[in-house]
């Protein structure tokens, strides 16, 4: 499991690298890592039937559920961060092809945003 998530920070840290994002390279494949683990999370609890326990942020102002996420989110991103510290993800020698990895990562986010639509119609 380790080395799954060393390959896909990998492969969107070389994704990210090119650009206007070079500079923040790093911070965003965290981000969009952590961005499909929680449209996994979500999805999860609509299957499962547990997301009531969100209903009670529906009147929230958006703002305050932003700050909200961000609270709730932050400790997975410094997990991440101290698992996968920068240095290890440049000087990770994925196997997997950098065309083919974003391929299939992105394959997977449409998978994964597909599922949760289909999940949540199905209630």
């Amino acid at each position: 499991m380790d080395n799954f998530f060393k390959t896909i920070l990998h492969v969107l840290y070389q994704y990210y690298n090119q650009g206007s994002t070079k500079t923040i390279a790093y911070y965003s494949a965290l981000c969009g890592l952590l961005i499909v683990l929680y449209l996994n999370f979500m999805t999860l609890l609509v299957l499962l039937k547990l997301d009531s326990i969100f209903y009670y942020f529906e009147y929230v102002p958006r703002i305050y559920k932003y700050f909200i996420f961000s609270i709730l989110i932050a400790p997975f991103f410094f997990f991440l961060k101290k698992k996968y510290p920068e240095k290890k993800i440049k000087q990770y020698k994925s196997n997997l092809n950098y065309k083919l990895g974003i391929t299939m990562f992105f394959a997977y986010v449409i998978c994964s945003f597909i599922v949760f639509i289909i999940v949540i119609r199905s209630r």
